[in-house]
C-alpha cells in the first residue's frame, strides 16, 4: 500500500494527496508572520480544539458532521485538511469524545465514538499530527481508546 494511503485493516479509508499551493492574500501572510513572531521561541504550546461529532456517524452521509461543516463523508475524509493545518502550524489537535465507548450508546442513533476516534487517529498517524484528548463527559472506563 502506498505511504499516502490511509487504511483501517483491509479497508482503504482515504488517499492523501499533496495539498495544492494556495496563493495567500498579503494580509493573511502578514497574520501568519505576526503569529510566528509572537509565539516562536516562547515555548508556548498551541492546541486546536476539534469537537467529535459522532452522532449519525454510521450513516453514509455523516449528516451531523456535514451540519457542523465537517466535510467528512463515506468517500471523503474531512479530518485530513484539519489535521494538515494543525501539523503545518505545529499545533496539537485536542480532540473530544474519547471518553466513551460505542457500547454505552443506544444502537438506534447510529453513533460511533470509537469509529470516529479511530478515523482521527489513523489520519494523525499518517500525517504526523500530535493528538491530545479532551473528555467532555464524566467517564469511568478503565480501558483506553
Amino acid at each position: 500500500m502506498p505511504p499516502d494511503t490511509i487504511a483501517t485493516g483491509d479497508e482503504v479509508v482515504a488517499t492523501i494527496t499533496p495539498a495544492a499551493p494556495v496563493e495567500q492574500e498579503d494580509s493573511k501572510a502578514e497574520d501568519d508572520a505576526a503569529a510566528h513572531r509572537v509565539f516562536y521561541g516562547t515555548g508556548a504550546i498551541l492546541f486546536g480544539m476539534v469537537a467529535g461529532i459522532y452522532w449519525h456517524y454510521k450513516i453514509r452521509s455523516h449528516v451531523a458532521e456535514l451540519t457542523a461543516v465537517y466535510y467528512n463523508t463515506r468517500h471523503r475524509d474531512g479530518y485530513i485538511p484539519i489535521e494538515r493545518m494543525m501539523t503545518k502550524h505545529k499545533a496539537i489537535l485536542n480532540f473530544t469524545c474519547m471518553e466513551m465507548k460505542d457500547t454505552e450508546l443506544s444502537d438506534n442513533v447510529c453513533c460511533s465514538l470509537e469509529g470516529l476516534v479511530r478515523q482521527v487517529k489513523v489520519v494523525a498517524r499518517a500525517i504526523g499530527t500530535e493528538l491530545a484528548r479532551k473528555n467532555v463527559l464524566e467517564g469511568y472506563n478503565t480501558g483506553d481508546h
